[in-house]
């Protein structure tokens, strides 16, 4: 009997700390509305930063890129969607023109997505996993 118990106990536990994977696109446009937090370290060039989603279909990056002693702010405001397993952002502002020009697209592959957090892999080949930040009440 106490085996059972047991058993039972750590399959409930199990089971909510396994990610639930959206079902379709529709699912994840809801779930990446809002701010999320990345941290990026290749081989000294770091980048990071926030990007926030809004229902609108746009989404603002706010961060900046480190490498040695040389620092870069950026500001970018992009359009998003949602097509099978890829989100795709089209640059429509940016505060650095020369790093990153209006009208560019980026593919990423989004290869899990939970309310928590997402991963996905660039067009490059690099995956990075953003973690949502929570909002804070008044």
């Amino acid at each position: 009997m106490h085996r059972l118990l047991l058993l039972f106990v750590l399959l409930s536990f199990a089971s909510l700390s396994m990610a639930i994977e959206p079902q379709s696109v529709a699912d994840m446009e809801k779930i990446i509305l809002g701010s999320w937090s990345e941290k990026l370290d290749m081989e000294g060039l770091i980048t990071s930063g926030v990007s926030k989603y809004s229902s609108d279909h746009t989404v603002e990056h706010i961060g900046s890129i480190v490498a040695f002693d040389f620092k870069i702010d950026f500001r970018i405001r992009s359009k998003w969607r949602i097509e099978g397993d890829t989100l795709i952002t089209e640059v429509l502002e940016t505060n650095q023109p020369d790093m990153i020009g209006v009208g560019h697209v980026e593919r990423d592959k989004i290869l899990s997505m939970t309310n928590n957090n997402w991963t996905y892999r660039d067009s490059y080949g690099t995956e990075s996993t953003a973690v949502r930040l929570r909002e804070l009440s008044p």
